[in-house]
């Protein structure tokens, strides 16, 4: 969805009936275009391990077909962020380290999540 610019399922649904998102998505992919539900739920079945060796298959490509090399900081070093949220979780804090979730209900009545140390 990022790469689509489409901030959910849904969007990227109501995008895919368009006839030109069709066409640069099978010109890019050379493949038929998915439903997003189709992928969720691939992606649901799939082992967290297959997941991590994608993300790493996917930063090796990046790097050996020099994608990043202009965005380099101080024309020296790749900034990359990976979001691992869910890859490892625990019930109870086994360290000090540990980073922790709380979520907060405004008077809005809308719900915010916030990560801290």
């Amino acid at each position: 969805m990022f790469m689509f610019h489409q901030d959910s399922r849904n969007a990227f649904n109501n995008k895919r009936e368009e006839e030109e998102f069709r066409t640069n998505y099978q010109t890019l992919f050379r493949l038929r275009l998915p439903h997003s539900d189709t992928v969720h739920d691939v992606m649901c079945k799939l082992p967290e391990k297959a997941l991590e060796h994608i993300k790493c298959w996917m930063l090796r490509t990046l790097l050996e077909k020099k994608v990043l090399h202009k965005q380099r900081l101080m024309k020296k070093w790749f900034v990359l962020a990976i979001d691992a949220a869910g890859v490892v979780s625990f019930k109870k804090e086994h360290c000090e380290h540990c980073l922790r979730q709380l979520t907060v209900r405004s008077f809005l009545g809308q719900f915010d999540k916030f990560v801290f140390n």
